[in-house]
């Protein structure tokens, strides 16, 4: 797969990331068998996440095929592929 570095826009990942965060609490605290972390650990969790978002410049560092994934993509009205993803965090049209 080749790795599709963007020009992430600070605002953008941020949007993305306050977006997945209350989707993520809900899903920990309905399904806790499927996190390897509790609730109280989501903000830690989601900073380092987003640090290597950040830093490799591309969302290809995160699995997308989560519940979660694909419903921050659903809430940002935004498809639920890398390339949309990126684009978004670009803050560029796919």
């Amino acid at each position: 797969m080749k790795v599709e570095k963007v020009a992430i826009v600070k605002e953008r990942l941020d949007v993305f990331f306050s977006t997945l965060e209350p989707l993520l609490v809900k899903n920990i605290e309905k399904n806790p068998e499927k996190f390897g972390y509790p609730v109280s650990d989501v903000a830690r969790v989601l900073a380092s996440t987003k640090q290597k978002v950040e830093v490799a410049g591309t969302f290809l560092v995160i699995l997308k095929d989560t519940d979660t994934i694909k419903a921050t993509c659903k809430v940002l009205g935004i498809k639920h592929t890398y390339t949309a993803i990126n684009a978004f965090l670009a803050g560029v049209a796919s």
